[in-house]
């Protein structure tokens, strides 16, 4: 009676069902077993529904009877099959291969030489195949799997191994990682070839996913890496792409074998750069080629984030998007160094700030200036004086001028602490807005719409007597409350 009145029990079967299948993802086979005797709702669910039976996960320890109940129970499901490579494995495989949908496989690469993968599977979408090596230094290619013969595989995920035969064609998604160790690992014989012989294979490519370059590219000197003489490869299709943890140099490196095409998505995560230790890697890599990112021609709306557990900037418009982690401890003077030397900056007309710092006004000065097409400006602040503010009216320097000469529309967002007394001079955040409207308006640039959102509402009252005096130099002034 008490499940009965779980939360969980008033979802519709359909969507239960779908919990249980990733509860089998994500356990081993007696879990999806003890579901169906927690009550009549989950075992008739589980009748109803046989999905969650499909997904079946196999070790040693994994009893027969076990698994060929839930395949029993699965009827005519494709099956999706997680396993470390085992004669009682291969014996699984051997039975079901016609009903393979979904492999996965924790492999040390020589416990593949299996007669079972000779066999045809002739459903197989997804085969995700992980190699860690007993002998780092000799490891073993990824062998030709289900003799070549899987006509429906559209996502490939390969870890751990340094190539593989060309037994891959048509794939929609590729997903390769290589190793984060490679002092203590083998690289490449082959370069790049294997790579991008598999591109060359598959131009029906949607999404590519690599991460560790070590094995193909050298980390301390890429420019030696071999690559094939064809190139760059097109993938017309290509939407999504992905790469982590490798230095600039790799990264332009692997850039010079494809393009990113125009409408695509590229994320750029963990890269090192040697000399400015992250801070101008980015730069680096878009300005050593710029040719390969079709999908950066025209970017007009940026975000940014300082937040040390999320410092990221992700960049859009109507050629495409380019996503950037950053290291929480790099520097925030060096983070917006990647901005103002940056050419991406140019074209933004949409500006994004979260958890704007406290940084010195003539940094924020060099960063502004490099958005002279900047219209509108939203922020987050994590103090009531970051300094950005001071850098937006007229610039005092040796030739006087106003950064952001567009810039029509600001916006605050989440002060917490607003001045009690709006015409104390002593309050940095009312004195910052005002500042900033009244230089702006005074040499001909005036902001038209100043926006400001609160979560206290002991403060609103008193923001409203600012906006009055605020709204003698815009158009438009609005404070409103979360």
């Amino acid at each position: 009676m008490k499940n009965a009145r779980c939360t969980i029990n008033r979802l519709p079967g359909e969507i239960l069902a779908k919990v249980f299948e990733y509860v089998a993802m994500m356990t081993k086979v007696p879990s999806i077993l003890k579901l169906q005797h927690v009550c009549r709702y989950w075992r008739r669910t589980l009748d109803i529904f046989p999905d969650p039976w499909s997904v079946v996960r196999v070790d040693e320890t994994t009893k027969y009877e076990a698994i060929d109940y839930c395949i029993l129970k699965s009827g005519s499901r494709p099956l999706t099959i997680a396993a470390d490579p085992s004669p009682k494995v291969f014996e699984v495989l051997c039975k079901q291969l016609h009903r393979l949908r979904n492999l996965q496989m924790w492999s040390t690469g020589e416990d593949l030489d299996n007669e079972v993968l000779n066999l045809p599977a002739p459903k197989l979408e997804v085969l995700s195949c992980w190699c860690s090596p007993t002998d780092p230094y000799s490891t073993p290619p990824l062998p030709l799997i289900f003799g070549g013969q899987t006509p429906c595989l559209r996502k490939l995920v390969l870890g751990g191994f340094v190539s593989w035969s060309p037994q891959f064609r048509n794939l929609v998604h590729i997903d390769i990682f290589g190793w984060g160790d490679m002092e203590d690992r083998q690289e490449s014989s082959t370069g790049l070839y294997d790579l991008v012989r598999l591109l060359q294979a598959c131009p029906t490519l949607e999404i590519l996913r690599l991460t560790d370059l070590d094995p193909w590219i050298s980390w301390y000197n890429p420019s030696v890496s071999s690559r094939p003489a064809d190139i760059p490869v097109n993938l017309p299709n290509l939407r999504q792409v992905f790469v982590a943890r490798c230095s600039s140099g790799q990264a332009i490196k692997l850039f010079e074998c494809f393009r990113v095409p125009r409408g695509a998505s590229l994320s750029l995560e963990r890269i090192h750069h040697p000399v400015t230790r992250g801070s101008n890697a980015i730069t680096t890599i878009l300005d050593a080629n710029p040719s390969p990112f079709l999908n950066l021609a025209d970017l007009r709306f940026l975000t940014i984030s300082f937040a040390v557990e999320s410092r990221f900037a992700s960049w859009s418009g109507p050629s495409g998007q380019l996503v950037v982690e950053f290291s929480g401890a790099l520097p925030q003077y060096q983070f917006l160094e990647t901005f103002s030397l940056s050419q991406l900056s140019n074209r933004i007309q949409e500006l994004v700030i979260l958890d704007c710092p406290a940084i010195m006004g003539a940094e924020w000065g060099q960063f502004l200036a490099a958005f002279p097409a900047l219209q509108k400006l939203t922020l987050r602040c994590e103090s009531k004086s970051s300094g950005i503010l001071p850098a937006l009216s007229q610039d005092t320097g040796s030739s006087p001028r106003v950064h952001c000469p567009q810039l029509h529309s600001l916006h605050i967002l989440d002060y917490l602490q607003l001045p009690t007394n709006p015409s104390s001079e002593s309050e940095p955040f009312y004195k910052d807005i005002l500042s900033c409207a009244r230089s702006r308006h005074e040499v001909g640039y005036s902001i038209r719409d100043v926006r400001v959102t609160i979560r206290t509402s002991s403060n609103v009252g008193c923001m409203e007597k600012a906006a009055m005096e605020i709204g003698r130099f815009v158009e438009h002034v609005e404070v409103t409350q979360l």
